[in-house]
């Protein structure tokens, strides 16, 4: 039996600067069915002094340390998924932290018991600015949720199908992969959850490892789905995974434009190659019935038709090659 509803997991290390607003964030909540898991991968910072003051502090709190020694994010994830109690978990990043009303309004969406409950988030900056808003699509898709925040998952699906953090990008491939026992879901389009972004982000493109760049990246990505859609038969499951997958590629297309026109033609072609292994006639007018037929919001079904437009029309890797040419000036 699940000893609370939720339990909110935090892996982290050396982010004793950003624990004391993310654990205040998690105190101020009106929902108080939850138990709170830290995983500490070896910090070498003041981490375990913050998270030990924070406990003695609140002895009315279910507040549980898990530490160990430093054996990287993927193994620190699991360290949640093996501790967990709740009867769902809400994986979180020490550095982002939740709106006042996130756990109130994500429990109350487990009504059903959906095997998992999405709500919109905001990205902000270091100082607390909102730069941009991810709302949550009319009719949210399984498949396009791809990142953990302002989300909670069922754990016994989890346990059952022994799903894990195994590879980078680790929120895309654990969901993705846990889309796969995913029966049903339900959507929160209130924003509840805040994501930062900064310098020291794990997944910041600028500062972190060669994972994290947009072609080591996009690759990882191709092999980790390449597991996923050999087990997919549902139409409608493979045709919003098929649209993940095309959105995800221009994504990255754009983002790793960089180098010369030359190095720019590579990267795009190897990146289109890996697209066309798991997906051979993306190209062909049947991806417009896909692009329409998922219900993502306005501004990414538009882009994702424009990208696709111009990539039919030879016009994508030349737009590719003047991106680059422009930043670099």
């Amino acid at each position: 039996m699940a000893s609370h509803l939720i339990t909110i997991g935090i892996a982290s290390y050396n982010y004793a600067a950003y624990l004391p607003r993310a654990f205040e964030a998690i105190k101020n909540q009106s929902f108080k069915d939850f138990e709170l898991l830290y995983c500490d991968d070896g910090s070498t910072d003041d981490s375990i002094s913050v998270i030990e003051g924070f406990i003695r502090d609140n002895p009315d709190m279910d507040i549980r340390l898990v530490k160990a020694e430093s054996k990287g994010l993927l193994e620190n994830k699991n360290r949640i998924i093996d501790n967990a109690c709740g009867e769902y978990i809400m994986f979180c990043d020490a550095d982002d932290y939740m709106m006042d009303s996130c756990l109130e309004r994500l429990a109350a969406a487990t009504a059903g018991h959906p095997d998992r409950v999405i709500g919109s988030y905001k990205e902000i900056d270091p100082d607390g600015k909102v730069v941009k808003r991810h709302p949550l699509a009319p009719y949210p898709l399984k498949w396009l949720s791809i990142l953990h925040h302002g989300s909670i998952y069922r754990r016994e699906p989890i346990i059952a199908n022994n799903v894990r953090f195994e590879a980078v990008p680790d929120d895309i491939c654990f969901i993705q992969n846990f889309n796969i026992y995913c029966n049903s879901i339900t959507g929160v389009h209130d924003y509840v959850y805040y994501w930062c972004r900064h310098d020291n982000s794990t997944s910041d493109s600028k500062t972190s490892s060669e994972d994290w760049k947009p072609m080591r990246r996009w690759g990882k990505i191709i092999d980790g789905m390449s597991k996923v859609f050999p087990k997919l038969s549902d139409k409608k499951d493979i045709d919003g995974f098929k649209y993940f997958l095309i959105k995800c590629y221009y994504f990255h297309v754009w983002t790793a434009a960089s180098g010369t026109g030359k190095e720019v033609g590579a990267q795009y072609a190897e990146m289109r190659d890996a697209l066309k292994s798991m997906i051979p006639d993306y190209k062909a007018f049947s991806t417009l019935k896909i692009i329409f037929s998922v219900h993502d919001t306005t501004f990414a079904t538009c882009a994702t038709f424009a990208n696709y437009v111009l990539d039919k029309l030879g016009l994508l890797k030349p737009l590719l090659k003047i991106k680059a040419f422009v930043s670099s000036r």
